[in-house]
């Protein structure tokens, strides 16, 4: 079995060393630590966590238009933007 570091863990999961240390030490995923020595992550504990926090994504589950669905970023300015504009559709609809 493979163990990794918490440097390692956060480069597979893009985020920083710290994150990775907060998310262990509230027991959100499982590692290992002999007396004096540094945390290890498993990679059956990395994968479990993986699991239990990705979510599938789906094709177009409201039936947005494909230019709509592009210009969903990450940005808030862009969620408002299409939750605006759902609003508006079923505002429609409903008429």
């Amino acid at each position: 079995m493979k163990y990794f570091s918490l440097r390692e863990v956060a480069d597979i999961l893009g985020c920083t060393y710290e994150t990775v240390r907060r998310i262990v030490k509230r027991g959100e995923m499982a590692y290992v630590q002999r007396p004096g020595c540094s945390i290890r992550v498993s990679e059956t504990a990395l994968n479990e966590y993986l699991e239990r926090h990705t979510w599938p994504v789906q094709a177009n589950p409201l039936g947005l238009s494909a230019s709509l669905i592009e210009s969903s970023g990450t940005s808030q300015t862009d969620e408002n933007a299409i939750a605006q504009r759902l609003r508006m559709r079923r505002q429609q609809n409903a008429s």
